[in-house]
């Protein structure tokens, strides 16, 4: 039953998405007046989304830590999830290096700038990133969204109640209980994504069309 339902919304995701792009492309011009309608749902699912995703990451890295039961073991798991969070991030890009110059992708090939006013991105080093891991303000780590300092400062507490036993267990429960209310509330936002999806792409496939750029041969 269960693969049954995730069939169902796997196909009415892929379904959204289609219509969401037909829709966009062919949508009449009488019917522009139901465009601010589509970009209104699209926002709504959007920040549905994201409102329980740093409760959820929180928490359930508290709870996570609870069930591993002691530092030495939270120490191990922990210690083999970066090595391979490491390892997977280093092949990737590995792969994007060699890959395309070994196919000979974009050889021949001219690509037109268009012109625009882009602000480069601050170039955050190593030494900065480790300096920032653990967040001075917590809160405002969870108001700006930094999900590093988040997942980090959610391992220090995690520990720190494993280390406190009983002491920490209310606050555990607590943990215990945002985690599954964060969990009901992203289950009941996944039965709105073909909805949301296709609201989407909608937006974005009406504002921009098929205008793209292309590759100019030499």
């Amino acid at each position: 039953m269960k693969k049954k339902k995730s069939f169902n919304i796997t196909l009415a995701i892929f379904a959204g998405l289609v219509l969401g792009i037909l829709f966009g492309l062919f949508m009449p011009g009488r019917y522009e007046f139901l465009l601010p309608v589509v970009d209104l749902a699209g926002s709504l699912y959007m920040n549905a989304l994201r409102m329980m995703i740093y409760p959820l990451v929180f928490c359930s890295l508290i709870v996570g830590i609870q069930g591993i039961g002691s530092i030495s073991a939270t120490g191990k798991v922990g210690a083999q999830a970066l090595l391979y969070f490491i390892g997977t991030t280093l092949f990737a890009s590995l792969l994007g290096l060699f890959l395309p110059k070994a196919l000979g992708v974009g050889s021949g090939v001219t690509i037109e700038m268009m012109e625009s006013s882009v602000e480069a991105a601050q170039f955050t080093s190593l030494m900065d990133t480790v300096k920032n891991l653990i967040p001075s303000n917590p809160i405002a780590s969870f108001a700006n969204g930094d999900m590093l300092q988040v997942l980090v400062f959610a391992v220090i507490v995690g520990i720190t109640c494993l280390l406190l036993g009983e002491k920490a267990a209310a606050f555990v429960k607590v943990a215990e209980a945002v985690n599954e209310i964060s969990l009901k509330i992203i289950s009941g936002v996944m039965y709105c994504t073909p909805a949301g999806v296709f609201c989407s792409i909608a937006s974005v496939v009406y504002a921009n069309g098929t205008d793209t750029k292309r590759w100019e041969p030499c």
